[in-house]
């Protein structure tokens, strides 16, 4: 009680002057907050959120648009531009970056056949090297691709815009991805990233055996496999079935 009583005693005595200097004096030294352009912070947000991996369904969907649809893309180069590229970035895993990057000299040999491996010697955003077989699908869409086009040099873009004769840009790309899903009333968060992430999610989705993840790590030329379980971070749905599936 005696302590109580001394500390209420001494709290009586306080002069508030002194403390209304000093808050005074401090205010000075304030910054004001800032102002926040709501449409400017909403448009970084959205640039920042990580794109959806394709589904297996997802993919044929937009691959097969490409390659049969019926506009008026269809007797031109364009669409099987497209679908080569889908299918390439789908199986090579490599960023936009570097696969628009991609002239015909690094897919095929002099003579016409197919090179065993793609190499990318310097990758964009790691400046990495990585040598990716050229696979079974990849060569299948290779093929219709050059046997539609007829005529090519060594030197050509594999991914040309037809408009400049320039190689095909990420922005392109992304909105050509973008303009696609909304043609098929797909509602998925894509962007050129979205092919890059599809073999992976969809392999270590569907694996019990940890050294697939190691083995889709080295693929990706990811620094550390923790690099790879957040680049593969699961969506909303998959959380979900996996609270349900898990009640106890």
């Amino acid at each position: 009680m005696d302590n109580a009583a001394r500390i209420c005693n001494d709290a009586t005595i306080i002069s508030f002057a002194p403390y209304l200097q000093r808050k005074q004096e401090q205010n000075k030294f304030k910054v004001a907050a800032p102002i926040i352009d709501d449409k400017y912070s909403e448009t970084k947000v959205n640039l920042k959120t990580p794109v959806d991996p394709l589904t297996k369904e997802e993919y044929k969907k937009i691959r097969d648009y490409f390659f049969n649809n019926d506009d008026y893309f269809k007797t031109m180069p364009t669409n099987r531009r497209n679908y080569l590229y889908v299918v390439l970035s789908i199986n090579l895993m490599r960023r936009c970056g570097d696969m628009v990057k991609l002239r015909v000299c690094d897919v095929l040999n002099e003579d016409g056949t197919f090179k065993e491996h793609i190499i990318f010697n310097h990758e964009e955003k790691t400046g990495k090297r990585a040598v990716v077989l050229l696979n079974s699908k990849c060569k299948e869409a290779l093929t219709e691709y050059f046997n539609f086009i007829k005529v090519y040099n060594m030197s050509d873009w594999l991914f040309q815009n037809y408009k400049t004769g320039e190689s095909m840009t990420v922005g392109g790309m992304r909105k050509m991805l973008q303009r696609t899903c909304e043609k098929l009333n797909l509602d998925i968060h894509i962007g050129t990233h979205s092919l890059r992430k599809t073999i992976p999610h969809i392999a270590i989705s569907n694996s019990t055996n940890t050294e697939d993840e190691v083995i889709v790590s080295q693929l990706l030329n990811h620094g550390s496999i923790k690099t790879t379980y957040h680049y593969i971070k699961r969506n909303q749905q998959e959380l979900d079935e996996f609270v349900e599936n898990n009640a106890i």
